[in-house]
C-alpha cells in the first residue's frame, strides 16, 4: 500500500509543480477535466453499488421463491432472450432475467454471427464474451458479469446460435 501512496504523492507533487507554468485558460481546462474525472468516478461507483444491490435482491428473491414452495425458482440464464419488438426502428433488447440492454440490429447481427460460427467448436460463449467486453462493456456491467465463464453469456450464445 505504501508503494501506491508514494507513487500517488509523487504524481500529486509533479502536477502541483507543473501548475505554476500553466496560464488561466489551461487551468480552467484542467479544472473542468478534474471535475469530469471525479464525476465519472462517482457515477461508476454508484453503478457498481447498484449492480451489487440488484444482484443481492435477485439472489434473495430466488431463495425466497425456492423455500416457499409457491413458485419455481427460475435460473437467471433460463430467461435469456432477444426482444425484437423494436426491429422496425432498428434496435432490439437483450433480456437477461429482469435486465434489458438496448442493441442496434447490426450489433445483434454481429452477436448472432459469432454464436453461429462458434457453436460447433463450443467456444461461442467465450468469443461472445470477448466481443461484448470490447464492444459493449455496459452489457457485462449491467448483468454483473466480471469474467468468463458465465452461465448468462453461455445461455445467450446458445440462444443466438439457434
Amino acid at each position: 500500500m505504501k508503494k501506491k501512496e508514494t507513487k500517488e504523492s509523487g504524481l500529486r507533487k509533479e502536477i502541483t509543480d507543473l501548475l505554476a507554468q500553466i496560464d488561466e485558460e489551461g487551468l480552467l481546462f484542467l479544472k473542468q477535466q478534474a471535475s469530469t474525472i471525479i464525476y465519472n468516478t462517482t457515477v461508476m461507483e454508484m453503478n457498481r453499488k447498484n449492480q451489487e444491490s440488484l444482484l443481492e435482491n435477485y439472489e434473495e428473491k430466488g431463495k425466497k421463491t425456492s423455500k416457499s414452495g409457491t413458485g419455481v425458482k427460475k435460473k437467471k440464464e433460463e430467461s435469456v432472450y432477444v426482444d425484437m419488438s423494436g426491429k422496425a426502428k432498428g434496435y432490439g433488447n437483450v433480456v437477461c432475467g429482469n435486465i434489458r440492454v438496448f442493441f442496434t440490429l447490426d450489433e445483434i447481427g454481429d452477436m448472432v454471427y459469432i454464436a453461429e460460427k462458434s457453436a460447433s467448436s463450443g467456444d461461442g460463449g467465450l468469443l461472445l464474451y470477448r466481443w461484448l467486453k470490447k464492444e459493449r462493456g455496459d452489457f457485462l456491467v449491467d448483468n454483473g458479469i466480471k469474467s468468463y465463464p458465465s452461465p448468462v453469456i453461455d445461455a445467450l450464445a446458445a440462444y443466438l446460435a439457434k
